[in-house]
């Protein structure tokens, strides 16, 4: 029998774990029906989920040249360069970036992004169902409703919206933290509270917006129903710690939004007041959700009639319940209200409300207190057949399990009515797309495009640029000078390094002369000359980033950094974090050394993914006068050997001498050694066809990628690289002057490559 005692005791562990495993498994299984056909090849859209790559794209390109944490995206604008990322929220950009340096391609990590979100939803609803519903059946009809809240999904397969959806799954995370931290006041509760509040504005700041005054209201709740003024406390730290950690992003942005464009951000279709609903419209007037009508962005019918009638059940839960479930209640009629044309004076009243731009995006919250209500039901019946058992004793006969049978009707209902019309077979905007066609060319292609994704130009505009975004890209009419404008130009410039944000010069000038580069001028670029300082300024229409050469031969060293709010944010920040780090090693000792080498495991495998890494170029010297007009300074070449079918990727260094009347074009050719046979060729206008060299000013440095694929019969052998400049309209060249380069009808040798045999 003693024996027999440690395999009966472990058999019943065992169990117990397989137990605790169930709603783990419904979870996810769940949760895999809701998702999988998200995965069918291509995106959402060519507007929200397009731009969510391309900042994928950007952010990737930043951290193979060492910049982590970035605030500029370098290819935005045009190759120009905007402070994109200081202002728009970066998380979900870094969690999807984890995905794509593990091995995903950048479309298949953005839909892993939200797979995770859709997954964390559902995690965080059952795990604050339990809590407040205090049943496991309850809360995972919650979590389940929550997962397939219409909200949710047409976030993710009508919208392609990452950043609010994944800021959507952290909210019930938020109210379970809170929740048990009021209730113990226990150092871990305060740190996972602060930890994931924290989270919230780097994942989507207009979420963050109006859930504050949420957050703040329910912790009012929670002392009314239960007053204690230190545990109170204990909440408005974990508040204050989450506000810190997060000041690194969140402080600059509302600090320095003053040197942004901003205001298309909440005017015309961006204006809350265009998207307000009529009595009659509010709720859509059919059970199966629509995803595709005009009424997609309104509440669901059958969620409308779940929710009136878990109102309705009240009275039967307990007085605790009931007061938790009227909560949630009341915050879901006020989201309704605010979103009726008549509530628009309290829009314009209350502080930054018009940021959030879209009144529907309550309907976030909306599904928490839904998928709460829902949750409350099962258990409503429960009570309700009890008491019908006691008076006629057919209740218990009816329904053995009156909970299950009542989640499981309620799940079927809501899976049905929240899929029927879900697939992206009758998504109007569904857009067949690749990874390989994620690229520098497609990305200014897209600024021109007139789409949803052509944001990316518009948003954060520095307000020195004094150009329409769809001009930037276009040629302007100009008067040639017939004399170079800016004689003291310094002609003699070479590039002696390069990178995503630095430039190291080597310049010389007869006199004072001004040097530009190609770069929108934001708070950060800064200048050295021989080592000092010196002041960068914004200048022509474009405000490009400038400074004043002094006369002489010096070294200059440009490179963006940190301002002050910048620096006192990233410290702010980092103080909390080491309180944080602090704390939890108090807390959780046991668990440091397992933590610590899960954290060493992913740093490595992301840097094993990441190699190599590409910090700055150091450009080859060439120099080549192209009739006074423009002179080349430098090149690099992606490799010196290639293989038949492969990209062949050459940069290009220009100095502006003068202003030009005419837009040229800038051609990269290929050519066989001892023959004129092209094998690869690029024709196009500078910075990836997007910058017309009528919009380049005298003194200014313009960095110039041009790529093509090498023919798939090239033999191998050694091969040329000639560059040079032409009129498109004439098929005219630029005469080549002041060079000691080879030329070949006016086109500079650059330097040869290798291609060798096609792979097998």
């Amino acid at each position: 029998m003693d024996r027999l005692l440690p395999n009966w005791k472990q058999r019943k562990r065992v169990r117990a774990f397989l137990l605790s495993c169930v709603p783990f498994v419904v979870i996810v299984t769940f949760w895999l029906y809701a998702i999988l056909p998200f995965w069918q090849p291509g995106i959402t859209s060519r507007a929200d989920m397009l731009c969510h790559l391309y900042r994928l794209f950007e952010l990737d390109r930043c951290w193979k040249s060492a910049i982590y944490y970035p605030r500029i995206a370098p290819d935005f604008g045009f190759g120009y360069g905007m402070p994109f990322f200081q202002f728009y929220p970066p998380l979900t950009s870094y969690v999807a970036e984890f995905f794509h340096l593990v091995g995903l391609g950048f479309i298949e990590a953005i839909k892993a992004t939200f797979s995770l979100g859709l997954f964390l939803s559902g995690l965080g609803m059952y795990l604050y169902g339990l809590a407040i519903l205090r049943e496991k059946t309850g809360a995972l009809l919650a979590a389940i409703a929550y997962i397939y809240a219409p909200y949710q999904l047409l976030n993710i397969y009508e919208r392609g919206a990452l950043p609010e959806s994944f800021a959507l799954s952290l909210l019930p995370f938020i109210f379970w933290t809170f929740h048990w931290l009021y209730k113990r006041g226990d150092i871990r509760h305060l740190l996972l509270a602060a930890f994931i509040l924290g989270a919230l504005a780097p994942t989507h700041n207009i979420i963050a917006l109006f859930f504050t005054p949420l957050l703040l209201a329910y912790l009012v709740f929670l002392f009314l129903k239960r007053p204690d003024g230190h545990r109170l406390f204990l909440c408005l730290l974990a508040t204050i710690l989450a506000l810190g950690l997060g000041a690194f992003y969140w402080l600059p942005a509302l600090l320095e939004k003053g040197w942004v464009a901003i205001p298309h951000l909440v005017t015309d279709s961006f204006s809350v007041r265009e998207h307000f609903a009529s009595l009659s419209t509010i709720i859509q007037n059919s059970l199966i959700f629509d995803y595709w009508g005009p009424l997609r962005f309104r509440l669901g019918l059958t969620s409308a009639i779940f929710a009136l009638l878990a109102i309705g059940m009240l009275a039967l839960q307990p007085r605790d319940l009931c007061q938790s479930m009227l909560f949630f209640s009341t915050g879901l009629v006020i989201c309704l209200l605010l979103q009726l044309s008549a509530t628009q004076r309290l829009w314009e009243i209350i502080p930054l409300a018009n940021f959030i731009q879209f009144p529907w995006r309550l309907l976030g919250f909306a599904s928490v207190s839904i998928a709460l209500l829902m949750g409350s039901l099962p258990g409503s019946v429960a009570i309700l057949v009890s008491k019908l058992s006691i008076k006629s004793k057919i209740g218990r006969s009816l329904l053995s399990r009156p909970e299950l049978a009542s989640a499981t009707v309620l799940t079927l209902l809501v899976i049905l009515t929240s899929t029927l019309r879900l697939s992206p077979g009758l998504s109007p905007l569904w857009s067949s797309l690749t990874t390989g066609e994620i690229t520098l060319f497609s990305l200014s292609e897209m600024g021109q495009s007139g789409s949803g994704a052509s944001d990316l130009f518009r948003q954060f505009l520095p307000i020195w640029v004094d150009v329409e975004v769809p001009d930037i890209a276009e040629g302007r009419p100009r008067q040639e000078g017939a004399s170079i404008v800016s004689p003291a130009a310094p002609v003699n410039i070479e590039v002696v390094e390069h990178g995503a944000q630095y430039f190291n010069l080597r310049t010389s000038s007869a006199q004072l002369s001004p040097l530009l580069f190609h770069l929108f001028y934001f708070p950060g670029w800064q200048a050295y000359v021989d080592g000092e300082k010196v002041h960068t300024y914004p200048s022509t229409p474009l405000g490009l980033v400038t400074l004043a050469l002094p006369s002489g031969e010096h070294k200059i060293v440009l490179r963006f950094e940190e301002t002050p709010i910048r620096r006192a944010s990233m410290l702010l920040s980092s103080l909390t974090l080491c309180a944080f780090l602090v704390a939890c090693i108090y807390r959780w000792r046991s668990g440091l050394l397992l933590g610590s080498s899960l954290l060493l495991l992913l740093i490595a495998l992301a840097a094993w993914h990441i190699r190599p890494f590409v910090f700055t170029q150091f450009p080859f010297p060439a120099e080549a006068n192209f009739e006074g007009k423009v002179k080349l300074l430098g090149y690099t070449i992606d490799k010196p050997v290639y293989r038949p079918g492969e990209t062949l990727g050459v940069t290009l260094y220009w100095l502006s001498l003068r202003e030009m009347g005419e837009d040229y074009t800038v051609f990269v050719h290929l050519v066989e050694e001892n023959g004129i046979r092209l094998f690869g060729q690029h024709d196009g206008q500078p910075v990836y066809n997007f910058t017309p060299t009528t919009r380049w000013e005298p003194g200014e440095i313009v960095v110039d990628r041009h790529e093509f694929t090498i023919q798939g019969d090239t033999p191998p052998g050694q091969y040329r690289i000639f560059v040079g400049i032409y009129l498109l309209s004439t098929m005219r060249r630029l005469e080549v002057l002041d060079t000691k380069m080879s030329l070949s009808e006016n086109a500079v040798l650059l330097t040869r490559v290798r291609v060798q045999e096609a792979a097998r």
